[in-house]
């Protein structure tokens, strides 16, 4: 692997472990992570539950699309079962059937087939500058300094200038008022484990509980939705259906703090993570701020809140949907060929 010299070791905060709340699928606890995760220092969480999390054994988007895909990645990956540790992982892990439905509807590549890409091959090194903002946004960062933690890493594509262009697109037509620069970074790059390298540096390490660099939990993408009035008021649905993660049914049986979830399982469903209220101790820690219930049922920190919540969500456009992704030749996982890699992702 070329990871940059200066790669530094990625912990995971808290030295006691603790079962988690997250199961494989036939039931038995995921296995140990640390005290802090899931979410126990943190005053705002994702939802408990996203419904459809049952039918992992009868789910399947030609024969029985009944919908819960993310539901299945949210409840059932368990992270540490299934080598390179990823949560892009297809076979028998459930930890990447958040995408199946996606690849399935835009390729026919059936589940089996989605496993963790040799971006080494592709020959893609990030690096900056990055923005620092979307139009709408603070200055979160200074270009030559966003997000340096990730500089030097491999990725399969230059994924974060198709972030930067489509959520610089989506922050101001779906209501977004708040965001940080461990936000922005996380959007960048979301889709960075996807590549194998990413976890064979913790097989490398001898640690599974270990990760080049750290990205923030789920709940913290959760957040910044739950900051934009359109999804606030009516959930992440336009991307959910625009990338056709979900079936429209499904889609309309759901709430828009479940829809929020079921986006933030796509975009950040790494178990291996900084927990938000060490990210931002000042708003997420427990006794930083009063909070108040949604309907949900998490918590949401005192923080700024929309001014006037949309009545309806704008339609999806072509800066939602997945019609612009590039198919690329094989790339070879060990002994294993992917059937593809998919370059300039949502």
């Amino acid at each position: 692997m070329k990871f940059a010299a200066a790669v530094s070791l990625a912990l995971l905060s808290g030295a006691n472990a603790q079962e988690s709340a997250f199961k494989k699928a036939d039931g038995v606890l995921a296995g140990s992570y640390p005290a802090t995760f899931p979410f126990e220092n943190d005053n705002y969480v994702s939802v408990a539950t996203i419904p459809g999390s049952d039918g992992h054994d009868t789910i399947d988007p030609e024969s029985n699309d009944i919908g819960g895909y993310a539901a299945i990645s949210y409840h059932h990956c368990n992270i540490f079962e299934y080598e390179p540790f990823g949560v892009y992982a297809g076979g028998p892990s459930p930890c990447a059937r958040v995408y199946q439905r996606l690849f399935f509807s835009y390729w026919s590549t059936p589940y089996g087939d989605l496993i963790p890409i040799n971006c080494t091959q592709a020959k893609v090194i990030i690096e900056g500058p990055f923005d620092g903002n979307f139009p709408g946004s603070d200055q979160v960062c200074e270009p030559a300094s966003c997000c340096s933690y990730a500089n030097g890493h491999v990725h399969l594509t230059k994924e974060w200038e198709s972030q930067q262009e489509k959520w610089g697109q989506r922050y101001q037509k779906y209501g977004c008022t708040w965001m940080t620069e461990a936000s922005y970074c996380q959007i960048l790059h979301f889709n960075v484990n996807w590549c194998h390298e990413y976890y064979e540096y913790a097989r490398e390490q001898g640690n599974k509980q270990v990760r080049p660099f750290m990205q923030p939990c789920i709940n913290l993408f959760d957040y910044f939705l739950s900051q934009c009035s359109n999804f606030k008021a009516l959930g992440a649905k336009p991307l959910l259906q625009a990338l056709k993660i979900e079936p429209d049914p499904y889609l309309n049986s759901i709430s828009s703090a479940e829809a929020n979830t079921a986006l933030a399982v796509f975009y950040a469903n790494d178990h291996v993570c900084t927990p938000i209220a060490e990210v931002h101790p000042d708003l997420f820690k427990k006794e930083a701020a009063p909070t108040d219930a949604p309907a949900s049922g998490g918590s949401t920190p005192a923080a700024s809140t929309p001014s006037t919540p949309a009545a309806s969500t704008p339609a999806a456009s072509s800066s939602d949907d997945a019609a612009g992704m590039t198919q690329v030749p094989v790339v070879v996982l060990g002994a294993v060929a992917s059937i593809f890699a998919a370059f300039r992702f949502y």
